[in-house]
C-alpha cells in the first residue's frame, strides 16, 4: 500500500515541506507499477473533500499572516481534529468505491507470485 501527492499543477512549498519530489498523475501512477510488474488492486484518489480549499489557496498562492506560504505550517489543533474526522469519514467509502479526484493517490498493489 502507498499513497503519494496527486496532480502536478498542486506543487507547491507545502510539497518541499514534506520532502516531496513530484506529484502524481491516476495514470503516471498506474502506468509505474504496472511498468514494474506490479498488480493493481486498488488506485483511488483520496483527501476529497479538502481538494477544492486546497487547491484554490495554492493556485492563488496566499501567504499566511508572516508572509510564509499557506500549507507550510502545522494547522491548530481543532483544525487538525477536524481533518482527521473528514479523512477517517473517506476512509470508509473508500471501502465501497473510488474517489474521482483528491489531493492524494492511494494504490494498494499485489507484487507478482514467485514462480
Amino acid at each position: 500500500m502507498l499513497t503519494v501527492p496527486a496532480h502536478q499543477w498542486l506543487w507547491s512549498p507545502h510539497d518541499e515541506m514534506l520532502h516531496h519530489f513530484r506529484r502524481y498523475s491516476r495514470s503516471g501512477l498506474r502506468s509505474l507499477a504496472v511498468s514494474s510488474g506490479f498488480r493493481i488492486r486498488k488506485l483511488t484518489f483520496f483527501n476529497a473533500a479538502l481538494f477544492p480549499l486546497a487547491a484554490a489557496v495554492r493556485l492563488s498562492k496566499v501567504k499566511q499572516a508572516g508572509g510564509s506560504s499557506a500549507g507550510t505550517r502545522i494547522p491548530p489543533g481543532f483544525l487538525n481534529a477536524a481533518m482527521t474526522g473528514i479523512l477517517r469519514a473517506e476512509a470508509g467509502l473508500l471501502r465501497f468505491t473510488n474517489l474521482p479526484v483528491g489531493l492524494s493517490l492511494l494504490a494498494m498493489l499485489q507484487k507478482p507470485q514467485a514462480a
